[in-house]
């Protein structure tokens, strides 16, 4: 038994995060895939979506948040997402693990048939899809690079944000965030983080424009 008292609900992802919220404690969200986690060394939540630990002391906690293991894999976790020490105040703290750095694991959304599952760009392949980019002399080369690598994958923000800083001009900054926003996982990051990609207010508003009249039934991922 742990030298403290703990009480940890998981929640399957889409259940009310809004009740979640008035609770006093620490909620771990992964937004795509599920996740394991672990208080002061010691499990809490088998691989979910949502969890939650409650009937904490104040005080400092360790969290670490591990992917959910491979299938077939000896191991009890996959890869370490979030390592770090939270000083808990009894008031709610909530840790969204859909900004972590992504390794190319697939993600699973919710589809019109059932789950989905989306491939996503590893380090590697991204860093490979940046030279590729950078090495090409004009943006109009760039775009080519960069259309024939939408499709098939999915990107998160900060690895378009990598992707972007490869384009010298502005318009070519805002096509380029124009062509991979239907192809982006983490859609509400995109904005608030991307924007800043561009110098001009114009551009801004027209990027925030384009976001608002988007329609889902045009997106690669729907049509899967």
């Amino acid at each position: 038994m742990s030298r403290f008292i703990i009480f940890a609900v998981a929640f399957l992802f889409g259940c009310n995060s809004l009740w979640a919220q008035t609770l006093k404690g620490i909620r771990i969200e992964s937004k795509y895939f599920p996740v394991v986690v672990f208080l002061n060394g010691e499990q809490v939540c088998t691989p979910v979506n949502s969890c939650f630990m409650t009937a904490l002391k104040s005080g400092i906690y360790q969290v670490d948040v591990f992917t959910a293991p491979e299938e077939g894999s000896k191991r009890p976790v996959g890869k370490l997402l979030y390592s770090q020490k939270v000083e808990y105040k009894n008031k709610p703290i909530n840790i969204p693990i859909s900004a972590i750095k992504p390794d190319g694991t697939p993600v699973k959304i919710s589809g019109k048939n059932g789950d989905i599952m989306l491939p996503t760009y590893s380090e590697t392949q991204i860093n490979l899809l940046t030279k590729s980019i950078r090495e090409a002399t004009y943006d109009k080369e760039k775009h080519l690079v960069l259309d024939k690598a939408l499709g098939a994958t999915f990107f998160y923000t900060d690895q378009i944000g990598r992707l972007i800083d490869e384009f010298g001009y502005q318009p070519e900054k805002l096509a380029a965030l124009k062509k991979l926003y239907p192809y982006t996982i983490d859609k509400e990051k995109f904005f608030p983080v991307l924007s800043n990609k561009l110098k001009y207010t114009d551009d801004r508003n027209a990027l925030n424009k384009f976001i608002l009249s988007y329609s889902e039934a045009n997106s690669p991922i729907k049509s899967r």
